[in-house]
Protein backbone atom coordinates (compact mmCIF):
# COMPACT_ATOMS: atom_id res chain seq x y z
CA UNK A 1 0.00 0.00 0.00
CA UNK A 2 2.70 2.03 0.91
CA UNK A 3 4.32 1.51 -2.77
CA UNK A 4 1.05 2.24 -4.34
CA UNK A 5 0.68 5.57 -2.35
CA UNK A 6 4.04 7.00 -3.23
CA UNK A 7 3.49 5.98 -6.56
CA UNK A 8 0.39 7.69 -6.96
CA UNK A 9 2.16 11.03 -5.54
CA UNK A 10 5.35 10.96 -8.02
CA UNK A 11 2.52 10.87 -10.73
CA UNK A 12 0.86 13.80 -9.35
CA UNK A 13 4.22 15.57 -8.86
CA UNK A 14 5.13 14.95 -12.26
CA UNK A 15 1.64 15.89 -14.09
CA UNK A 16 2.05 19.10 -11.84
CA UNK A 17 5.19 20.00 -13.34
CA UNK A 18 4.72 19.25 -16.63
CA UNK A 19 1.82 21.89 -16.62
CA UNK A 20 4.13 24.76 -15.83
CA UNK A 21 6.31 25.56 -18.71
CA UNK A 22 8.07 27.75 -20.91
CA UNK A 23 5.98 29.13 -23.17
CA UNK A 24 8.16 31.90 -25.12
CA UNK A 25 11.31 33.68 -25.16
CA UNK A 26 12.95 36.53 -26.71
CA UNK A 27 17.11 37.31 -27.39
CA UNK A 28 16.04 40.02 -29.57
CA UNK A 29 14.06 42.55 -27.97
CA UNK A 30 15.78 45.76 -29.03
CA UNK A 31 13.27 47.89 -29.05
CA UNK A 32 9.61 46.06 -28.39
CA UNK A 33 8.83 45.31 -24.88
CA UNK A 34 10.23 47.55 -22.02
CA UNK A 35 11.14 46.38 -18.48
CA UNK A 36 10.44 47.81 -15.48
CA UNK A 37 13.46 49.97 -15.99
CA UNK A 38 12.40 51.27 -19.30
CA UNK A 39 14.99 48.57 -20.20
CA UNK A 40 14.47 46.48 -23.44
CA UNK A 41 16.02 42.69 -22.27
CA UNK A 42 15.45 39.54 -23.40
CA UNK A 43 12.79 37.77 -21.43
CA UNK A 44 11.09 34.14 -20.47
CA UNK A 45 7.67 33.51 -20.13
CA UNK A 46 6.12 30.80 -18.03
CA UNK A 47 2.74 29.35 -18.14
CA UNK A 48 0.76 27.54 -16.04
CA UNK A 49 -1.48 25.00 -17.85
CA UNK A 50 -2.65 23.72 -14.60
CA UNK A 51 -7.11 24.74 -14.20
CA UNK A 52 -5.01 25.53 -10.18
CA UNK A 53 -2.36 28.47 -9.35
CA UNK A 54 0.66 26.69 -8.96
CA UNK A 55 3.82 28.05 -6.45
CA UNK A 56 7.06 27.67 -8.24
CA UNK A 57 8.60 29.02 -5.37
CA UNK A 58 12.76 27.61 -5.67
CA UNK A 59 12.36 26.52 -9.07
CA UNK A 60 15.62 27.26 -11.38
CA UNK A 61 16.24 29.21 -15.08
CA UNK A 62 19.20 28.56 -16.53
CA UNK A 63 20.99 29.97 -20.09
CA UNK A 64 23.10 26.50 -19.31
CA UNK A 65 22.27 22.63 -19.82
CA UNK A 66 25.01 21.84 -17.93
CA UNK A 67 24.57 24.62 -14.78
CA UNK A 68 20.59 24.14 -14.84
CA UNK A 69 20.38 25.42 -11.47
CA UNK A 70 21.76 29.04 -12.15
CA UNK A 71 18.85 31.31 -11.04
CA UNK A 72 16.34 30.58 -8.50
CA UNK A 73 12.77 31.66 -8.62
CA UNK A 74 12.08 33.49 -5.29
CA UNK A 75 9.67 32.18 -2.41
CA UNK A 76 6.69 33.18 -3.24
CA UNK A 77 6.12 32.88 -6.47
CA UNK A 78 3.05 31.41 -8.12
CA UNK A 79 1.86 31.45 -11.31
CA UNK A 80 -2.51 31.94 -11.55
CA UNK A 81 -4.44 29.05 -13.18
CA UNK A 82 -4.01 29.02 -16.97
CA UNK A 83 -1.71 32.41 -16.38
CA UNK A 84 1.70 33.90 -17.41
CA UNK A 85 4.84 34.89 -15.75
CA UNK A 86 7.59 36.95 -17.76
CA UNK A 87 11.07 36.79 -15.97
CA UNK A 88 13.44 39.53 -17.60
CA UNK A 89 17.07 37.34 -18.63
CA UNK A 90 18.46 41.26 -18.10
CA UNK A 91 21.74 39.72 -16.20
CA UNK A 92 20.22 41.93 -12.96
CA UNK A 93 19.76 39.15 -10.53
CA UNK A 94 16.89 40.74 -9.09
CA UNK A 95 14.08 39.00 -7.31
CA UNK A 96 11.37 41.88 -5.81
CA UNK A 97 8.23 42.67 -7.43
CA UNK A 98 9.50 42.21 -10.99
CA UNK A 99 11.68 39.14 -11.49
CA UNK A 100 15.11 39.66 -13.12
CA UNK A 101 17.67 36.69 -13.80
CA UNK A 102 21.71 36.85 -13.36
CA UNK A 103 21.88 35.66 -16.85
CA UNK A 104 21.04 37.42 -20.38
CA UNK A 105 20.97 35.46 -24.03
CA UNK A 106 23.57 36.25 -26.69
CA UNK A 107 22.83 35.22 -29.75
CA UNK A 108 26.62 35.11 -30.89
CA UNK A 109 27.61 32.51 -28.71
CA UNK A 110 25.67 29.85 -30.54
CA UNK A 111 26.11 27.48 -27.38
CA UNK A 112 23.26 28.55 -24.86
CA UNK A 113 20.03 26.88 -24.07
CA UNK A 114 17.14 28.13 -22.18
CA UNK A 115 16.72 25.71 -19.00
CA UNK A 116 13.78 25.19 -16.60
CA UNK A 117 14.43 22.99 -13.74
CA UNK A 118 12.30 22.29 -10.50
CA UNK A 119 13.05 22.77 -6.81
CA UNK A 120 14.20 19.10 -6.34
CA UNK A 121 16.94 19.94 -9.19
CA UNK A 122 15.19 18.10 -12.05
CA UNK A 123 15.45 19.71 -15.30
CA UNK A 124 12.17 19.91 -16.92
CA UNK A 125 12.91 21.29 -20.00
CA UNK A 126 16.07 22.30 -21.75
CA UNK A 127 16.58 23.61 -25.13
CA UNK A 128 19.29 25.08 -27.46
CA UNK A 129 18.71 28.58 -28.08
CA UNK A 130 17.32 29.42 -31.48
CA UNK A 131 18.67 32.65 -32.77
CA UNK A 132 16.11 34.72 -34.36
CA UNK A 133 15.76 37.91 -36.87
CA UNK A 134 14.72 41.48 -34.58
CA UNK A 135 11.80 41.47 -32.63
CA UNK A 136 10.83 38.17 -33.10
CA UNK A 137 10.56 35.31 -30.28
CA UNK A 138 10.75 31.48 -30.37
CA UNK A 139 7.30 30.09 -28.94
CA UNK A 140 5.95 26.83 -28.39
CA UNK A 141 2.99 26.10 -30.83
CA UNK A 142 -0.22 26.10 -28.94
CA UNK A 143 -1.33 22.73 -31.16
CA UNK A 144 1.80 20.25 -30.72
CA UNK A 145 4.17 22.00 -28.19
CA UNK A 146 7.05 22.63 -31.10
CA UNK A 147 9.20 25.07 -30.58
CA UNK A 148 8.66 27.41 -33.34
CA UNK A 149 9.93 31.32 -34.75
CA UNK A 150 7.37 33.78 -33.74
CA UNK A 151 6.91 36.83 -35.84
CA UNK A 152 4.85 38.47 -33.37
CA UNK A 153 6.07 37.83 -30.24
CA UNK A 154 2.53 37.45 -28.06
CA UNK A 155 4.18 38.88 -24.62
CA UNK A 156 2.36 37.83 -21.26
CA UNK A 157 -0.39 35.86 -23.51
CA UNK A 158 -1.68 32.81 -25.79
CA UNK A 159 0.98 31.93 -28.63
CA UNK A 160 -0.65 32.24 -32.13
CA UNK A 161 -0.70 29.68 -34.65
CA UNK A 162 -0.86 31.92 -37.66
CA UNK A 163 1.97 33.80 -36.38
CA UNK A 164 4.64 30.75 -36.14
CA UNK A 165 7.51 29.33 -38.59
CA UNK A 166 9.04 26.23 -38.89
CA UNK A 167 12.36 27.73 -40.05
CA UNK A 168 14.02 31.20 -41.59
CA UNK A 169 14.58 30.69 -45.35
CA UNK A 170 18.21 30.54 -46.30
CA UNK A 171 20.65 33.50 -45.87
CA UNK A 172 22.58 34.78 -49.48
CA UNK A 173 25.40 36.00 -49.89
CA UNK A 174 26.17 38.92 -52.04
CA UNK A 175 29.35 38.30 -54.43
CA UNK A 176 31.47 41.13 -53.29
CA UNK A 177 33.24 42.95 -50.52
CA UNK A 178 31.90 46.23 -48.99
CA UNK A 179 34.48 49.00 -49.53
CA UNK A 180 35.67 51.95 -51.79
CA UNK A 181 35.38 52.08 -55.23
CA UNK A 182 36.76 53.95 -58.46
CA UNK A 183 33.88 52.79 -60.49
CA UNK A 184 30.58 50.65 -60.73
CA UNK A 185 30.71 47.14 -59.26
CA UNK A 186 29.03 44.33 -61.13
CA UNK A 187 27.48 41.43 -58.56
CA UNK A 188 26.19 38.13 -58.20
CA UNK A 189 24.09 36.92 -55.46
CA UNK A 190 23.50 33.31 -54.28
CA UNK A 191 22.11 30.91 -51.79
CA UNK A 192 22.20 27.28 -50.47
CA UNK A 193 18.50 26.69 -51.04
CA UNK A 194 17.45 28.33 -54.48
CA UNK A 195 14.90 30.32 -52.86
CA UNK A 196 14.09 33.25 -54.29
CA UNK A 197 16.24 36.34 -53.46
CA UNK A 198 15.18 40.22 -53.15
CA UNK A 199 17.59 43.11 -52.87
CA UNK A 200 17.71 46.60 -52.05
CA UNK A 201 19.99 49.33 -52.97
CA UNK A 202 19.75 51.75 -50.66
CA UNK A 203 19.94 49.66 -47.01
CA UNK A 204 16.64 48.87 -46.59
CA UNK A 205 15.31 45.78 -45.46
CA UNK A 206 14.51 44.04 -48.52
CA UNK A 207 10.65 42.40 -48.50
CA UNK A 208 8.84 40.67 -51.01
CA UNK A 209 8.04 43.58 -53.06
CA UNK A 210 11.62 44.81 -54.01
CA UNK A 211 13.67 43.73 -56.49
CA UNK A 212 14.26 40.44 -58.13
CA UNK A 213 17.59 39.01 -58.12
CA UNK A 214 17.89 37.38 -61.75
CA UNK A 215 21.50 37.51 -62.34
CA UNK A 216 24.12 39.94 -62.40
CA UNK A 217 24.01 43.44 -61.55
CA UNK A 218 25.79 46.76 -61.93
CA UNK A 219 25.58 48.76 -58.78
CA UNK A 220 26.99 52.30 -58.69
CA UNK A 221 29.59 53.78 -55.54
CA UNK A 222 28.01 55.21 -52.84
CA UNK A 223 25.16 52.19 -51.90
CA UNK A 224 24.33 49.61 -49.57
CA UNK A 225 23.09 46.58 -51.27
CA UNK A 226 20.46 44.02 -49.07
CA UNK A 227 19.30 41.10 -50.11
CA UNK A 228 17.02 38.59 -48.52
CA UNK A 229 15.87 34.87 -49.75
CA UNK A 230 12.16 34.32 -49.35
CA UNK A 231 10.38 31.03 -49.86
CA UNK A 232 7.29 29.88 -51.43
CA UNK A 233 6.47 28.03 -48.36
CA UNK A 234 3.54 29.20 -45.55
CA UNK A 235 5.77 27.63 -43.57
CA UNK A 236 9.36 29.79 -43.87
CA UNK A 237 9.81 32.91 -43.09
CA UNK A 238 12.21 35.50 -45.19
CA UNK A 239 15.59 35.04 -43.94
CA UNK A 240 18.46 37.16 -42.37
CA UNK A 241 19.83 39.47 -44.97
CA UNK A 242 23.33 40.38 -46.44
CA UNK A 243 24.59 43.57 -46.54
CA UNK A 244 27.56 45.09 -48.61
CA UNK A 245 28.55 48.82 -48.92
CA UNK A 246 29.83 50.37 -52.18
CA UNK A 247 30.96 53.50 -51.47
Amino acid sequence: MKIFRLAVFMLLVNTLFGQVVINEYSASNLRQFADNFGKYEDWIELYNKNDKATDISGWYLSDRDTKPKKWQIPAGTVIPAKGYLVIWASGRDLTDTVLHTNFKFSQTKGDEFVVLTNAGGTILESSPLIITQLHHSVAKNPVNGKWMICAEPTFFGENIEKNLYNIYASKPKIEVNSGFYADSVTITMSNLSGEAIRYTINGGLPNENDNLYTGPITIKNNMVVSARSFSTSPDVYPGFSDYKAIL
